[in-house]
């Protein structure tokens, strides 16, 4: 059967032996053919046809059917498929893929009560566990390239789709986790071959390509892994062989005398060798180590690299004697880079000395390039912590696989993504683990009892046959976070909220190594967002970095010493708190997440200041100082900043309006546009005059201005806006046109004299209601600053100093009022949807009228009720889209508009407590309120220190 020709016929299916066993009838009813899991190169059906020889009782009676995209189709429930496993060969297959999951949950439930543990709020009975419903889906699985030679830069419609698997899927949380996969499994002939996919592009084997393989545990596994490493460094071109930033500094670490690795055939502590000939680095191949240290147990700590001792492991042989002392992971680690022929290992245990700080954080920092520049990392995720070893390396303990034949000639396996093993793993619950995964060229990932090999385009599996040149597609590549790098360079926000969202819930032996765990992927981001992060967040989209939210429960983090500095964290950011996952949740943000660059052009307004170290306030963005995020969808770009020599630019110029009186508006119009496709900005572009700024605006939408504080409302509170449609431009010059392709770069720029102080240094223009208020003069001290409030000399800074860092405040001004926070009588939906130990609240205004919705931990409301303090103040923070439906059940009419006209009505706010004796604000949770709800006027204008 070659899936790469146009005639596939292959004898070896039809002469397989039929099962012993007889489908029962809700099996039959699958139609378990070959032609089912192999895609037929011409779906149409035109040309020479796809062909298996089977028996004429199997043979398709329909001219055409659907494949996949059907409903689900419904095999029982657990007890159901149990009771039928005797006499048929799927519902044996299908309850033995979950037999093993089963005792595993069953302890769980048995445990529940366990203080150590925690366990979501479904855990359920065994009896309930058996009536949970199984139902199937058909997924197309791998896909092939079409050209000649693949190429990990080819886009999806250049892929050929070849096989598909069936899906067995639950209808219980317990047991959605353990879902898995039926693939078809190649011919018993092809198990004779040679244990590597090196020959995959052989005659004899490209008929195999994303089949299932059977395991012999008598081969070894290091042909099959060099073969991974090979089809990955000679095929997959940039995206896996060169560093993910163009301007990757390795080269300097390189140059330092803190890093070092193990050199495997000498068995002692080295540096890198490496040569920069023309301006090219060279340096030696090497491998990193990614493992679990586990609980360190004074009696008897793991064998590190010390003070002591370093001397000792620099000379030949120096880490020989010391191979008995070092943990199973570590030391096979070692055997396994031996094996496949190259010479170094970096293992954080013994090439960072650690018993010194200065050792210990000079590596920490340039973690990312470490990691980011090894030719491959080894990831230990198997047992709990080093001491388990690699187990798919030892033939004894490596993991059973789970075939039948359902059908003559249809052979079948259970199969389980990577991810499903890797996240139930403690490795991937550990911290340090994340970005060192997330920042590799490649990783051979050991999890329970297997081997699995993932890169920057693709992933392979030893229970599966892996396509001709590496560079296809499967289903096993789904969620893999290496997938995830592909989006950094188009939509850096992007990746950074997914980031966040997979880091947070992680674990920390020291809490305080928060950030320092994180490090690696904020320096990763830096370098395309082109903006320091600070205390985890991107201020070049810090509004929107702000409106995170936890899934569950959360407790702060206090200030720790660990290893790298006593930092203190923010309530403000996520890494301020721990116990729970932290999300961009979509219904929250949806708005935002349209277009990101016009939200916070058009809908955010606070000027944003940090205290430095030394307790002065630094604005967090310029835009003639910062240079601008580098992504290339121009809706995923942060605020307006500089642009870097020779970059191209998008810029779009938004019309600015005065105040709004009562009889008219007044606008300034720009009196001449000019559009032209231009390589890159001139260097007076931003600075020839005061007067002659341009504004990003954005894309979509009205424009708007509103009445001032004294302008009449109506009797519910409601501002009147008057809203001034767009009109296009209209460019009177004779060469000049319009262009709209979001490929090209484009600046539009306006040759008309705005005054300067429509604009703030964030580049947005400042909204009707806010001129003429304080934006950046600051009265308010804290207990360690309390004499007076200073401003940074320096201004805006891309490189704020390492050796004194910022302070957790924030300062600025913005709107702040007092409401009413009352527990919601939610749905019984709705509450499954909001995590445990949080509750939703409705929020009232002084009449008792409902005017927004917010989710609090469920203590702090039950202390609010018991008090009878029900009024608590709220902080302003940018304009919300909308709210959800469980947000706002019944529509009241607060604004004088149907549901569906209402856009851009709520604000994003902030429910804070005050702190006397720390002088500042800390936040309680995030919510919408009606701006409505807000007078808008200068009492509630007011300066804020959020810490």
């Amino acid at each position: 059967m070659d899936l790469d020709g146009e005639t596939l016929v292959n004898e070896s299916y039809a002469t397989m032996e039929s099962p012993k066993k007889n489908l029962c009838a809700v099996c039959a009813s699958l139609n378990l053919s070959v032609d089912n899991f192999m895609i037929k190169n011409d779906s149409s059906g035109s040309g020479k046809k796809f062909q298996v020889s089977l028996p004429p009782r199997h043979a398709s009676r329909r001219a055409f059917s659907l494949k996949s995209g059907h409903q689900k189709q419904v095999l029982g429930s657990r007890k159901e498929i149990r009771d039928r496993s005797d006499s048929c060969p799927f519902c044996e297959l299908v309850s033995k893929s979950l037999e093993t999951e089963f005792k595993a949950v069953l302890r769980r439930a048995s445990m529940r009560f366990h203080p150590s543990i925690s366990y979501s709020s479904h855990t359920s009975n065994p009896e309930e566990l058996d009536d949970a419903p199984c139902h199937l889906v058909w997924e197309i699985d791998g896909r092939g390239s079409t050209e000649e030679r693949g190429s990990s830069e080819e886009s999806f419609s250049s892929k050929r789709n070849r096989t598909r698997r069936i899906k067995i899927c639950w209808g219980h949380p317990d047991l959605q986790k353990y879902e898995c996969y039926l693939v078809f499994v190649a011919p018993d002939l092809y198990t004779g071959l040679p244990n590597s996919d090196a020959f995959a592009m052989s005659a004899a084997r490209k008929s195999t390509h994303f089949l299932g393989r059977s395991i012999d545990p008598s081969k070894g596994k290091q042909a099959l892994i060099k073969s991974w490493w090979d089809l990955c460094k000679l095929n997959h071109g940039p995206r896996c062989n060169s560093p993910v930033l163009d301007d990757d500094p390795f080269h300097e670490v390189l140059a330092q005398s803190y890093f070092g690795v193990i050199d495997v055939i000498d068995m002692r502590l080295v540096s890198l060798p490496y040569e920069i000939i023309n301006g090219y680095l060279n340096f030696a191949d090497y491998v990193a180590l990614s493992y679990v240290w586990g609980i360190t147990d004074p009696e008897n700590p793991p064998y590190t690299t010390t003070r002591a001792n370093i001397m000792e492991h620099r000379v030949v042989g120096g880490l020989e004697r010391s191979l008995p002392k070092l943990h199973d992971a570590i030391r096979e680690s070692i055997a396994v880079v031996q094996r496949l022929g190259i010479r170094y290992i970096w293992i954080d245990s013994l090439c960072i000395v650690q018993d010194s700080r200065r050792s210990w954080s000079l590596n920490a920092r340039v973690m990312h390039l470490i990691y980011g520049n090894a030719t491959l990392t080894i990831c230990a995720a198997d047992g709990e912590d080093a001491s388990t070893g690699l187990l798919a390396m030892d033939p004894e303990n490596s993991s059973d696989q789970l075939k039948a034949e359902c059908a003559p000639g249809v052979h079948l396996m259970v199969s389980r993504p990577p991810e499903i093993g890797v996240q139930q793993s403690r490795w991937n619950k550990r911290a340090w683990t994340f970005q060192e995964r997330l920042l590799s060229k490649r990783c051979l990932i050991f999890t329970q009892g297997r081997i699995y090999f993932q890169c920057r385009s693709t992933g392979m599996s030893e229970d599966i046959f892996a396509d001709g040149r590496g560079s296809g597609w499967s289903l096993d590549s789904v969620q893999a976070p290496l997938q995830m790098l592909r989006e950094l360079r188009s939509r850096s926000l992007w990746f950074y909220t997914n980031c966040v969202s997979l880091y947070s819930s992680r674990e920390l032996t020291n809490p305080g190594d928060v950030l320092a765990a994180f490090s690696g992927v904020c320096s990763l981001m830096e370098g395309n967002m082109m903006v320091p992060f600070v205390f985890g967040l991107p201020s070049s989209h810090l509004d929107l970095a702000l409106l995170w939210e936890p899934a569950s429960r959360i407790r702060q983090r206090g200030s720790s010493g660990n290893k790298s500095s006593d930092t203190e964290f923010p309530s403000w950011s996520w890494c301020g708190w721990m116990g729970a996952k932290i999300e961009y949740r979509r219904e929250m943000v949806d708005g935002c997440l349209e277009n990101v660059r016009e939200w916070l052009v058009n809908h955010t307004w606070i000027v944003w200041h940090i205290r430095d170290g030394h307790g002065n306030l630094r604005p967090l963005w310029d835009k003639d100082r910062a240079e601008e995020d580098r992504s290339t969808e121009a809706r995923w770009k942060g605020y307006q900043g500089r642009c870097p020599p020779g970059a191209r630019v998008l810029g779009v110029v938004r019309r600015l309006s005065t105040t709004v009186t009562s009889s008219k508006t007044t606008t300034y119009t720009p009196m001449h546009m000019q559009v032209a496709r231009i390589p890159s900005p001139p260097p007076s572009f931003r600075n020839d005059r005061p007067g002659d700024r341009d504004v990003d605006a954005g894309h979509g939408g009205d424009y708007e201005t509103i009445r001032p504080d004294d302008s009449p409302t109506s009797d519910n509170g409601y501002q009147r806006k008057e809203r001034l449609h767009r009109q296009p431009y209209v460019n009177d010059a004779p060469n000049d046109q319009h262009i709209d392709n979001q490929e090209e770069s484009i600046y539009v720029r306006a040759r008309a004299e705005y005054p300067a102080e429509l604009f703030d240094i964030f580049g947005r223009a400042i909204r009707a209601e806010i001129r003429g208020r304080q934006q950046y003069e600051f009265n308010l001290t804290l207990p360690e600053n309390p004499f007076r409030v200073l401003k940074s000399p320096q201004g805006y800074s891309a490189r704020p100093d390492n050796e004194t860092p910022d302070q957790p405040v924030l300062q600025f001004w913005t709107w702040i009022t007092s409401l009413h926070v009352i527990r919601a009588e939610a749905s019984e939906v709705d509450r499954n949807k909001i995590g445990e130990g949080l509750c939703r609240c409705d929020i009232a205004d002084g009449v008792g009228d409902w005017c927004g919705s917010i989710i609090v931990d469920d203590e702090w409301i039950e202390e609010k009720e018991k008090n009878g303090h029900t009024l608590c103040e709220f902080v302003a923070l940018s304009e919300a889209k909308a709210f959800t439906e469980d947000e706002c059940p019944i529509w009241t009419y607060y604004i004088p508009k149907e549901r569906h006209e209402s856009a851009w009505d709520l604000f994003f706010v902030l429910l804070v407590r005050y702190y006397p004796e720390k002088g500042l604000y800390q936040r309680v949770g995030l919510g919408k309120v009606y701006r409505a709800a807000f007078r808008l006027d200068s009492d509630e204008w007011r300066e804020m220190i959020l810490g």
